[in-house]
């Protein structure tokens, strides 16, 4: 397998840059904030799954647990962005 940047780089970040966004637009509609890190989660395997197994043909195993890297990330780098502004 050739290294492609689309695929390695530039996708990934978008998908936890649109996680991170979708997650604070659901905040505005006073959900309980337990839930936020297993919303993360959730929207990281959906956007995982259409990306990596659907759009870029790399099969839905590895869509699903590139997905679940993708909500771990917008987890951890908006509670990290929010500790650091603190």
């Amino acid at each position: 397998m050739d290294f492609n940047l689309t695929q390695s780089l530039i996708t990934p970040a978008t998908v936890v840059g649109v996680i991170i966004s979708l997650v604070q637009a659901l905040k505005n509609f006073d959900i309980n904030k337990k839930y936020i890190p297993l919303i993360d989660i959730t929207l990281g395997i959906f956007f995982g799954v259409l990306m990596d197994g659907v759009l870029l043909k790399q099969g839905f195993l590895t869509g699903f647990f590139n997905g679940i890297v993708y909500g771990l990330s917008a987890c951890g780098l908006y509670s990290g962005y929010k500790n650091l502004m603190k």
